[in-house]
């Protein structure tokens, strides 16, 4: 890219995060924005506490994302094998481990949030004295 690399407006930033909460990875975000990178992403992060707040709440928008795309996959997995369609042991076999990816990515969402109120919390804390 040749020139200046562009500057986040509130456009720019809105469309990120809009990416981000839909489930898109960092690569797939970035490859969709047109002259902005990651890394001039990053630095804008670090300089605003407003801005990393939207940006956590849409890792966790994603994450719930990616959960009920889970949930809907085992869902259907569980149909197909009450219907026949596929061999009942195998079936199952996919459902277990639906069934545990679900309660892995939720295990690590709930850690996730306890860090962060943790982080919060202690933040608050040294305000305050």
């Amino acid at each position: 890219m040749a020139g200046r690399p562009r500057k986040l407006n509130a456009k720019l930033e809105s469309e990120i995060l809009e990416l981000i909460s839909d489930g898109k990875t960092l690569r797939e975000t970035f490859a969709e924005i047109e002259g902005y990178t990651w890394q001039s992403f990053r630095k804008e992060l670090l300089l605003s506490d407003s801005l990393m707040t939207k940006y956590v709440k849409s890792k966790e928008l994603a994450v719930d994302v990616k959960l009920s795309e889970l949930e809907d996959k085992r869902k259907e997995l569980e149909a197909k094998i009450e219907s026949g369609d596929i061999d009942g042991k195998a079936g199952q076999n996919l459902t277990n481990i639906y069934k545990i990816l679900v309660f892995l990515a939720q295990t690590k969402r709930n850690i996730y949030i306890q860090e962060k109120r943790c982080v919060f919390y202690a933040t608050v804390a040294k305000i305050q004295q």
